[in-house]
C-alpha cells in the first residue's frame, strides 16, 4: 500500500451563505485539481489559512472573489464530508450567515477559480448542480435566516441567541 496513494488531507473551508429576497449568491466553480467538483456551483468559499480566523477568512475571501463587504450574522453548524475511496480531502465546511453591507457584485477572484455568479431561488436549488457538501450549509442557513425574517430580528438584538455547537456529518 502506498502512503502517497492512500493520503488523505484534511481541509478546513469556510462558506458565505448571503441570501436576500429568497435569493441565494452562489458562484461557479472552475476546480483544475479536483475535477469532480469542476463546473459545480456553490455559496462563496475559500480554504482557511495557517492562523487566521475563520470570520477573518469568510469576510477575506468574499471581498476578494466577489467584490462585496459582509457583515455576520451567524456562525452555521459545522459540516463535514468524510472521504471515500475516490477522495483525497476530508472537508471540514465552516459556514456562516452573512449580510451584504457594501460593495458591487462583480467576480474579482484573482485565482481565476471562478467563471460565473450569480443569485438563485433558494426554494429551486434542485434546478442547478451544486457541488456536493454545499446543501447542508446552505439549508441550515436559510432555516436560520427565514426565523429572523419571520420574527424580524437582528444578529444584534438581544433576543437573537445562536447555539453554534451542532455539527452535521455528511459521509458519501
Amino acid at each position: 500500500m502506498s502512503s502517497k496513494q492512500n493520503y488523505i488531507e484534511q481541509r478546513v473551508l469556510v462558506t458565505a451563505i448571503i441570501i436576500k429576497d429568497h435569493k441565494l449568491l452562489m458562484q461557479k466553480r472552475i476546480e483544475k485539481d479536483y475535477s469532480r467538483y469542476h463546473d459545480k456551483w456553490t455559496t462563496p468559499s475559500g480554504v482557511l489559512k495557517i492562523n487566521e480566523h475563520p470570520e477573518d477568512c469568510i469576510v477575506r475571501e468574499v471581498k476578494e472573489e466577489l467584490n462585496l463587504d459582509v457583515k455576520i450574522i451567524a456562525m452555521l453548524p459545522l459540516v463535514e464530508s468524510f472521504p471515500n475511496h475516490k477522495d483525497k480531502y476530508h472537508f471540514v465546511y465552516i459556514g456562516f450567515l452573512c449580510e451584504v453591507i457594501g460593495g458591487k457584485l462583480a467576480n474579482t477572484d484573482p485565482d481565476h477559480d471562478i467563471s460565473e455568479v450569480g443569485w438563485f431561488d433558494i426554494r429551486k436549488l434542485d434546478q442547478i448542480v451544486i457541488r456536493r457538501g454545499t446543501r447542508p450549509t446552505v439549508l441550515s442557513g436559510y432555516k436560520l435566516w427565514k426565523i429572523l425574517k419571520k420574527k424580524n430580528l437582528k444578529h444584534d438584538s438581544k433576543e437573537f441567541i445562536l447555539k453554534s455547537s451542532s455539527k452535521i456529518r455528511y459521509k458519501h
